[in-house]
């Protein structure tokens, strides 16, 4: 490509000045340059530009895409400008929006972002590619927040081109792109991040949060979470939970430590204590861990409360009531300042975990097991299936479950048959863990073992 036509490139992108033109070119394309022609062919270029900008209709192309990336950022998805000249770049750029956020307590449930590279296609060809992802391996995730933005995008008048598949990226086709240059022009990290920091979009679990209602109510179920550190919510603490006394007793061991607060009641669909983010635990995003969830007022999980790490996951502590069709935890405490009705099956592993519930508790089955801590202040109505001191029939036990919620290998009567593994396959399944032809033997088990 000849210096004109680079050249017009540069003036035509709309995002560089007269004197950032010529600055750029010197220095990444040719310093040997005369200056005086180059000043005399930007001048030329940029003049005609402008003057043709006169004719232009609008909203313009530009100004179409810029409005539904502005509304993708209201609605928690990062949508940048001239992210880098690559892939890769525009992937850093991503990255460092999402970790802002995250420090100012927002989670982005996806990103979507075009590079230079990109912009010039659609300057030469009427062609522009899109990039866009999520902050997690979910496919089902990646899928719906792609709809979100070729929905925004054809709502505005763009012809959109895409196969469907989540690894491909999408094409602006016809894309006329008519933009000058403004002194003015924000179209930076920083236009992103500030939109979705004023923002209503919060995120605990990934989960869009609908537009807000006239009178100013979300149509939501997930309330917004504050994050804040241990030593700013420690207060708000019972003090005989084992978070708050241990940090007394170590000279503020938890001080640091990240917390989710939530102000009232919280109800979703689940709760995964390993990534209370909602993630990805194979992401090549970092991370954030997450040392408790505080929730002021009631808790209802619709599916299940579950985690994998029983030797350090994430604890939370629920000042109301607690609802879960299942739970299986340890690995953290779970302090609950109510009562605790779990519909199916609780079971708690380990001896790094802990539960304690100032109410009544109530489970068809309960099962704790490798030496889990358990204390329960009220009433206990539910059949205690397995204990490690009872020591029952591993054989029994694997009866009275689903095909999958055991180790098939596993008969020594002295360990756990359980599989977590295939107890949470069952879990996002949405199937029951009792055989339904067993409740017989079930009620026969227990009685015996009462």
């Amino acid at each position: 490509m000849g210096m004109l036509e680079q050249l017009e490139l540069l003036v035509k992108s709309g995002f560089y000045s007269k004197e950032e033109i010529f600055e750029r070119w010197t220095e990444d394309y040719d310093s040997s340059a005369d200056e005086e022609q180059l000043r005399t062919e930007i001048n030329r270029l940029y003049d005609s530009h402008v003057e043709a900008s006169k004719q232009w209709a609008h909203p313009t192309d530009f100004e179409r895409l810029t409005e539904v990336f502005d509304i993708l950022a209201s609605a928690g998805i990062v949508a940048l400008h001239r992210a880098g000249t690559t892939i890769s770049d525009g992937l850093g750029d991503v990255r460092e929006c999402y970790e802002e956020l995250v420090e100012r307590g927002k989670l982005p449930a996806g990103y979507c972002f075009y590079h230079e590279q990109d912009m010039e296609r659609a300057i030469e060809s009427q062609v522009l590619p899109l990039a866009f992802g999520t902050f997690r391996e979910n496919p089902e995730h990646a899928a719906k927040v792609a709809d979100v933005i070729v929905s925004f995008l054809e709502s505005f008048g763009l012809q959109v081109h895409w196969n469907g598949d989540i690894d491909s990226r999408m094409e602006l086709r016809k894309f006329e792109w008519k933009k000058t240059y403004s002194e003015h022009d924000d179209y930076g990290l920083e236009r992103a991040v500030e939109i979705m920091a004023e923002s209503h979009y919060d995120l605990a679990f990934n989960a869009p949060r609908p537009a807000v209602r006239e009178g100013g109510n979300a149509d939501t179920n997930i309330p917004a979470y504050t994050q804040r550190t241990f030593s700013e919510i420690k207060h708000l603490l019972p003090a005989d939970c084992w978070a708050y006394s241990r940090n007394e007793k170590n000279n503020g061991e938890f001080e640091n430590e990240t917390v989710l607060v939530y102000d009232g009641d919280l109800t979703v669909d689940h709760l995964h204590l390993d990534d209370p983010l909602g993630m990805g635990m194979d992401n090549e995003f970092e991370q954030q861990w997450v040392f408790l969830i505080l929730i002021t007022g009631n808790l209802t999980v619709h599916h299940y409360i579950y985690n994998e790490n029983t030797d350090g996951s994430t604890g939370f502590i629920v000042l109301g009531h607690v609802q879960a069709s299942n739970m299986i935890v340890g690995g953290q405490e779970i302090y609950i300042g109510g009562h605790l009705e779990v519909k199916e099956l609780f079971w708690g592993d380990y001896n790094h975990g802990l539960l304690h519930v100032c109410g009544d508790a109530a489970a068809p089955l309960f099962i704790e097991t490798d030496e889990y801590h358990v204390t329960i202040k009220g009433e206990r109505r539910f059949k205690k299936i397995w204990v490690d001191a009872e020591e029952p029939d591993g054989r029994a036990v694997q009866a009275l479950l689903e095909e999958g919620c055991c180790d098939p290998e596993q008969y020594d009567e002295s360990e756990t048959p359980l599989s977590r593994e295939g107890m949470f396959e069952r879990l996002r399944a949405g199937l029951p863990f009792s055989r339904q032809n067993g409740r017989k033997s079930l009620r026969g088990f227990l009685r015996m073992k009462n």
